[in-house]
């Protein structure tokens, strides 16, 4: 989706030696996807601001993005339906966020199926991150580390009344833990 616009700045930079020939690859592709994260946010950040949930988007993305990177799963085969799958769900989400009851009871309920889900599956490789069994082990270990993390802070949240943070937090475990079945799934069929 940002291939061309991140080659024509890379190719500016190669022109103006401010990168090296050999280097093209990886500047490209380090832009393309900070492009793409950047459509990202401003997606979350619109879609945030329409559903009313802005700070729960927010924290959404953040929560799902620090986890997904280690953990793996599901991958679209194109930016445009990574895209379009993305937004879809942050729109989900929010809606959920803001129309379904949750109470705490459904909430623990939740974070625990979902969280043995991400423990249990954590980390899935696709064929476009296949990991050698070292990755494996430091990025389970990663995942992990930022579970933990995350679990007590949705913990903490739900315990001094921060409902609305808590259920952000949740709602990324679950779509993470989809995304490890999906995932999964979709490495069978490759």
């Amino acid at each position: 989706m940002f291939r061309n616009i991140s080659e024509k700045i890379t190719n500016q930079l190669l022109r103006t030696d401010v990168i090296e020939y050999d280097d093209f690859e990886i500047y490209q592709f380090g832009l393309e996807q900070m492009l793409a994260t950047a459509l990202n946010i401003l997606t979350t950040i619109i879609l945030g601001i329409v559903v009313g949930e802005f700070w729960e988007g927010i924290l959404f993305v953040f929560a799902f993005m620090m986890l997904r990177t280690y953990a793996g799963g599901y991958h679209s085969s194109t930016p445009l339906r990574c895209y379009l799958l993305t937004a879809s769900i942050i729109a989900v989400v929010l809606s959920v966020i803001k129309y379904v009851r949750i109470d705490s009871f459904i909430c623990i309920v939740l974070l625990i199926i979902s969280s043995v889900i991400i423990l249990v599956l954590t980390p899935v490789e696709s064929k476009n991150k296949p990991l050698d069994s070292i990755e494996c082990v430091v990025y389970r270990r990663k995942a992990v580390t930022i579970w933990c993390i995350e679990t007590m802070s949705a913990v903490t949240f739900m315990a001094i009344g921060f409902k609305g943070i808590a259920i952000s937090i949740v709602m990324a475990f679950m779509v993470l833990g989809i995304s490890l079945i999906v995932g999964i799934i979709q490495a069978e069929f490759e």
